[in-house]
């Protein structure tokens, strides 16, 4: 049950980090955020698959789009719990 609790703290932390630094990067110069934004973009859909739902709401004000990052926060939970339990089962079986 621990190992499902980080999983899914994980989950959770992942997309709040990601949040944090894309409001870092815009206090960042141009220069260096035009480097490391395209990077930073690859590695949040490597590790928060879940963004994938909040493409094209880049025009919505914040009232509208909170609801759909909540949902998006929501299923990344979803996910690397699911990925836990498997980690756990595979884990498990593979000691005997």
């Amino acid at each position: 049950m621990r190992v499902l609790f980080a999983w899914a703290v994980a989950g959770a932390a992942i997309p709040i980090a990601f949040l944090g630094l894309w409001g870092l990067m815009q206090s960042l110069p141009t220069g260096v955020s035009s480097v490391v934004g395209p990077w930073l973009a690859l590695l949040q859909y490597v590790l928060w698959p879940s963004v994938v739902l909040l493409l094209g709401m880049h025009q919505m004000s914040w009232v509208e789009a909170v609801p759909m990052v909540g949902v998006a926060v929501v299923a990344n939970v979803a996910i690397y719990s699911i990925v836990g339990v498997l980690v756990r089962f595979v884990v498990r079986g593979t000691r005997g």
